[in-house]
């Protein structure tokens, strides 16, 4: 491999994690930002179509949620920037490296209960990203 060839691919695997991470944090801060907007909207209920048009209506006049969406929005925009570069098996496999800090934001921004069996499959799940993230493509 030559010099120029090492340093193209250096410069794409660089181009790929801040894609990554661009994915990942605007996923971070979309969802979160979903998630506290519904504590303020309420639960969703398939009990009338009333109760769901009030549901839908109250996420569309959340300013939390709306600008959620938004972030979600680039987040997915992202994605497919990210997906033209990668194989998808490898592609999928890399996004899932964002469980360990899913735990993190559900535990201390949401106060959820976080079980050690579920930290020991994020961080599995997180150890066979890396290895996804080390193979080579074909």
């Amino acid at each position: 491999m030559s010099a120029t060839e090492a340093s193209v691919g250096a410069t794409r695997w660089m181009g790929n994690v801040a894609i990554l991470l661009m994915i990942l944090t605007f996923g971070y801060l979309g969802q979160s930002l979903i998630k506290f907007g519904l504590g303020h909207v309420g639960g969703f209920s398939f009990q009338s179509f009333h109760a769901i048009a009030r549901f839908f209506a109250g996420c569309l006049s959340n300013g939390y949620v709306c600008l959620g969406v938004f972030c979600t929005g680039l987040g997915f925009a992202m994605w497919i920037a990210f997906l033209s570069r990668l194989d998808l098996s490898q592609a999928l496999l890399m996004i899932a490296i964002g469980y360990l800090p899913w735990l993190l934001i559900g535990r201390f921004v949401f106060h959820e209960q976080i079980g050690p069996l579920r930290i020991l499959g994020a961080v599995l799940i997180m150890i066979g990203v890396i290895c996804v993230g080390l193979s080579k493509p074909k």
